[in-house]
């Protein structure tokens, strides 16, 4: 999946945390901060992926910009 193909997508834990190219645990903080919105559907957690690009301009964290569309389609497989 391209990245093209990301925008206005939901995006999990694990695979915003594979998108910012950050761990769990770091996901966590900035949610826990307020620094990273989440949209919640019942139970679930999820990340829209242009709040996850958004925290490169307001400078809380690098953009996983180095990601080719190949990368990027193995790490949202998992």
């Amino acid at each position: 999946m391209a990245r093209s193909k990301l925008e206005g997508g939901l995006l999990t834990y694990d695979q915003a945390a594979g998108y910012l190219a950050v761990g769990r645990t770091s996901m966590y903080d900035l949610v826990g901060k307020g620094d990273l919105p989440t949209v919640k559907i019942r139970r679930c957690t999820r990340f829209r992926v242009e709040d996850l690009d958004a925290l490169y301009f307001v400078g809380c964290i690098s953009p996983a910009a180095h990601l080719s569309g190949r990368e990027m389609d193995e790490m949202l497989k998992k």
